[in-house]
């Protein structure tokens, strides 16, 4: 007995570990998927490290593994190594026939282009994700992928629509649960930006501070939403405001690689420099020159010797100044890079101009203006080629839509011809059959009211039911006595019709049906009564129409009845108050 109880353990055991497996490795995949949405460092190596328990995992894990491993690298690897996530990722979409695993590859692959910029494969590569087999499952990343695109081209426009509707579809699941989506607070963040470069500045800052809300608190994506912030506030010459949300950034600055420290350094200087804090900005610019030594990136060390070179001026070190200054002229030069070097001659000016060198500050000064003014004009002259050329390929698409559809229009006019005959053939047909029918009916039934002793609620229902037809019916109610026997013997020989139905419903009620009749004769029938009412002696008399359907029961129509009178209630013009004077004063 003990051996078969062992036996028995040890095969449930064994049954329960792969399930357990599955679990764990489900369990870490919605952790990693956490940290890869707020951009947090390490996350690409701790996906490297689930590599091996991913091969024998299910395809829904193994899909959720590289579309995490491909967004991580993205965020903090190189573009080769992302490269190599986004073919993997591609591979194993096409072994396992699931074509939303394609679908987010092209998303991450659009991504990797558009940092690189190649815009235009970017775009293309993105609208195979949007309009491709699996799209529903990616749409909410690849929407918010093309607005990165449209807003980096210039197309504001089409970028926040996009953001819009991935917002939208990111809300409701579509029956579709998606294998990742970014975070609320990078689409809030993304929104921010667009209304920034749409001069829209309240909605930016209100949007900045949403997502900055929705980002948790000492996240790497928190921290960079608020650097932007900070950004766009020291654009606006909202310096104040900058000064303050930069120290609160100094001593929140989260854990993160060389590379993204170094930019962030670089992006302080800056921000220092602008709010006069020179001696900070120094430092920042010190910083980032030697990581981006140690990266071996020469533009960048170039522009933080630049930023360098400008505080060192301010700090009157002029010699350093004048060395940092000439290193990054000279690599600005090789890159022949106009822009930056128009910028180089406004900090030299500056430079010569504290060191009380005027006539050649005021020489730099006047070729910075030229020099600048010469750029806007050609940045004017881009943006409107850049606009043409937008617009042209929109004319092109939408003559190349307005041909597909002018050819499947002829091909269906020519194939509803035969119909068009039919149909006139058969409408002809109809026509003579309704005019025989009409022509044919002896009498017009009417409803039966012949059951004087029962209860008028009873009455209705069995006349309701005795048509399959719909029918007017309009309800009287006043204050006052009861129907006279003068005044019902006038209703019904004078008002009604013999095959119209006319109901008491108590004292103070009444209900008529009308057979055959439309909703006019039905108007001019409550009209005559209410008057006859009135002249009886009768007060507040309220009226109802309405028409029954054949599946009508007494409630039903006498709520609608009781709606409708109620409402004729309401526009009667006695009970609209009208000022007797302007309400306003001159």
């Amino acid at each position: 007995m003990p051996a078969l109880l062992r036996i028995t353990l040890w095969l449930l055991l064994i049954l329960n570990c792969p399930q357990a497996a599955a679990y764990d490795l489900s369990q870490r995949l919605d952790e990693l998927t956490l940290e890869v949405q707020l951009s947090t460092p390490g996350a690409y190596a701790k996906l490297d490290r689930l590599g091996a328990r991913v091969l024998t995992a299910t395809p829904l894990q193994q899909m959720r593994w590289h579309v995490l491993r491909c967004e991580a690298a993205i965020s903090n690897q190189s573009l080769s190594e992302a490269q190599q996530a986004i073919n993997s990722g591609l591979a194993v979409a096409e072994k396992l026939k699931k074509p939303q695993l394609i679908a987010y590859m092209n998303a991450c692959e659009a991504n990797n282009l558009m940092m690189l910029g190649k815009y235009d494969q970017a775009l293309e590569t993105i609208n195979k994700a949007i309009h491709g087999a699996g799209a529903g499952h990616a749409m909410g990343l690849s929407l918010m992928r093309r607005a990165d695109i449209y807003a980096d081209q210039g197309d504001l426009e089409a970028a926040l629509d996009d953001l819009h509707q991935a917002l939208t579809w990111m809300e409701s699941t579509h029956d579709r649960m998606p294998i990742y989506q970014p975070h609320p607070a990078l689409i809030s963040y993304s929104l921010a930006r667009t209304y920034y470069y749409l001069g829209d500045s309240l909605r930016s800052d209100a949007l900045f501070e949403q997502a900055i809300q929705q980002a948790p608190q000492g996240s790497t994506l928190s921290w960079i939403i608020q650097v932007n912030h900070t950004f766009t506030l020291m654009q606006q010459e909202r310096y104040q405001d900058a000064r303050a949300r930069m120290e609160q950034l100094e001593k929140l600055v989260p854990t993160m690689d060389e590379l993204a420290q170094a930019r962030f350094n670089l992006l302080f200087s800056k921000l220092s420099l602008k709010l006069e804090r020179y001696s900070d900005a120094y430092n920042y610019a010190n910083l980032a020159l030697g990581m981006f030594s140690d990266l071996a990136m020469d533009e960048r060390q170039a522009r933080a010797r630049s930023f360098l070179a400008e505080a060192a001026f301010h700090l009157e070190r002029f010699e350093e100044a004048n060395y940092q200054l000439k290193l990054a002229r000279e690599r600005f030069t090789l890159e022949q890079d106009a822009r930056v070097l128009t910028e180089l001659d406004w900090i030299e000016s500056q430079g010569e101009a504290l060191q009380g060198n005027y006539q050649r500050a005021y020489k730099l000064q006047l070729r910075y203006h030229d020099a600048y003014a010469d750029q806007q004009e050609n940045l004017r002259k881009e943006a409107l080629l850049q606009q043409k050329v937008q617009l042209d390929q929109k004319i092109d698409r939408n003559r190349a839509q307005l041909a597909t559809q002018s050819s499947s229009y002829f091909k269906l006019h020519n194939q509803l011809m035969v119909w068009q005959v039919v149909a006139s053939l058969s409408l002809l047909l109809w026509l003579i059959w309704l005019l025989f029918r009409l022509t044919s009916s002896k009498q017009i039934p009417s409803l039966p009211d012949n059951d004087d002793h029962l209860d008028w609620r009873t009455r209705l229902e069995r006349a309701l039911a005795s048509t399959d037809r719909t029918l007017p019916v309009v309800k009287f109610v006043w204050e006052g006595s009861g129907l006279s026997d003068k005044l019902r013997k006038r209703i019904r020989n004078k008002d009604i019709r013999i095959n119209d139905l006319m109901i008491e419903c108590g004292d103070r009620q009444l209900l008529i049906l009308l057979v055959d009749a439309n909703e006019a004769e039905a108007e001019r029938l409550r009209y005559r009564l209410s008057r006859n009412l009135a002249e009886a002696g009768h007060s507040n008399i309220s009226t109802g129409v309405a028409r029954t359907h054949p599946l009508d029961q007494a409630d039903s129509l006498l709520a609608r009845l009781e709606c409708n009178q109620i409402q004729h209630s309401l526009m009667l013009s006695e009970n609209v108050i009208r000022p007797d004077k302007p309400q306003w004063r001159r």
